[in-house]
């Protein structure tokens, strides 16, 4: 503490230049700092999720599910391994022990999948790590005077999403409430038992081909380029005409029958989820942000795109119901205004006290430089401003200002002693260690 206090009181230039750095510094870093609502914790969990295209969840199970549980188990720092099996799908998470390295822990786990034999047709299991940035930082519900649920949906998913989507920072814009379009087929049971048939049978047929296929990428005149097989149905007509193979009888000499011989296929609409706003029937779109991307930017610039495409359309509401970007602002603000207030409360009683403006000036500098120097290693630290790092700041400007004072009254009171034998820089050197305990001590009380 003696060093620093001697090089400070010899060194004024270097003092004032290192103040213009920092100041600098610190400006640049919270100009660039991301800002979040809450700081990105690491999950010790991992997803898995598998596509088996035409399964039942029973063969989901015994095919993808079970061998990804058993690779999964045999690894270091697991700590429990859960699954789901639907049909054509499977959900697997790892959970793992707290403290270790995720990013380690997923590699590990994409390199003891990539080692399993799945049944031909599965696809590859994707991993995924679970975050706090996967929740959505704003979320808005749209809803219309002019146009029905059928008419919005489409409004929603060829105009307002994509461009939503298009914004820097987004990651994805997920919708529910919808409008949709299901296929309904009434089985006629006579006919499929005289074929031999049965209900399930047709329907993991229809699964089976209902699907697109990738063939990988080949070369071309144009260059290399990517080849699928898109056997998805577009149209009931398409439905209608699938050949269901069967067994050659006196009745129905034919190896093939039409999928529409057998049962009626007909379009029917319903809404997948229920979303409504003020009583009216709504769409509600939740928007996540990319990892590195800046919360209060994407949301801003949500809020900017939504009030533009309120104008095009005539009786189109959108509401925001989620807003992250809103108490992170306020937060800031709170910082500044508290940074503000104490500084013209530590202006005050010093004044009052001391009646001195040097004394003052210096109180006044420590704050701002303060917490541009904090803003300064935060941006060093990778660390984001969030609630956290804004709370942490804010109580620590009470410090500063406490300290400011302490460290001035003393030096003050020491100069006006009248059995005072130090002067000039020894006493301001000696006032300022002999406050150094009790500063410190106070300091990691609050810190504790």
């Amino acid at each position: 503490m003696k060093g620093l206090v001697n090089f400070v009181l010899r060194n004024k230039l270097a003092v004032w230049l290192l103040t213009i750095i920092i100041t600098v510094s610190g400006i640049y870093s919270g100009i660039r700092m991301k800002t979040e609502m809450i700081p990105d914790i690491s999950i010790p969990y991992l997803m898995v999720t598998d596509v088996y295209p035409g399964a039942t969840p029973e063969r989901v199970m015994k095919d993808i599910s079970m061998p990804i549980e058993k690779a999964a188990e045999g690894l270091d720092h697991v700590k429990a391994v859960y699954s789901n099996s639907y049909s054509n799908m499977a959900s697997i998470q790892v959970e793992y022990e707290y403290g270790i390295d995720m990013d380690e822990a997923k590699r590990e786990l994409k390199s003891a999948l990539d080692s399993l034999k799945l049944p031909e047709g599965a696809q590859k299991p994707t991993t995924t790590a679970i975050s706090m940035n996967m929740m959505p930082v704003v979320a808005l519900s749209v809803s219309s005077s002019k146009e029905d649920i059928v008419e919005l949906t489409s409004t929603v998913e060829e105009s307002l999403v994509p461009k939503i989507e298009k914004l820097d920072g987004v990651a994805s814009a997920t919708i529910t409430g919808q409008h949709i379009d299901e296929v309904d087929l009434t089985y006629n049971k006579a006919k499929m038992a005289e074929l031999g048939l049965t209900e399930d049978k047709v329907k993991q047929m229809i699964q089976a081909s209902n699907m697109a296929v990738s063939l990988g990428l080949y070369q071309f005149k144009e260059g290399e380029q990517a080849v699928a097989i898109d056997g998805k149905f577009m149209t009931v007509d398409e439905l209608n005409n699938m050949l269901i193979p069967v067994t050659p009888s006196a009745a129905n000499p034919s190896p093939v029958v039409k999928l529409g011989d057998i049962a009626e296929v007909k379009t029917i609409g319903k809404v997948q989820s229920i979303s409504r706003t003020n009583g009216k029937d709504a769409i509600a779109i939740q928007i996540v942000k990319a990892q590195q991307a800046n919360t209060v930017e994407v949301v801003n610039k949500v809020k900017k795109l939504i009030k533009d495409e309120k104008a095009k359309y005539d009786g189109l509401t959108i509401d925001v119901t989620l807003d992250q970007g809103k108490p992170i602002q306020e937060s800031v603000n709170t910082m500044v205004e508290k940074a503000v207030f104490g500084g013209l409360i530590a202006v005050l009683i010093i004044l009052l006290f001391l009646r001195d403006f040097k004394s003052t000036i210096i109180s006044i500098i420590s704050i701002p430089v303060s917490i541009l120097m904090a803003l300064l290693i935060l941006n060093w630290m990778d660390i984001t401003l969030n609630i956290m790092t804004l709370g942490a700041v804010t109580v620590a400007i009470g410090r500063v200002i406490d300290d400011s004072i302490v460290v001035v009254e003393n030096i003050y009171r020491r100069l006006h002693l009248k059995e005072e034998k130090l002067t000039g820089r020894a006493l301001v050197r000696e006032a300022t260690i002999e406050m150094f305990k009790p500063i410190m001590s106070s300091t990691l009380v609050t810190v504790a």
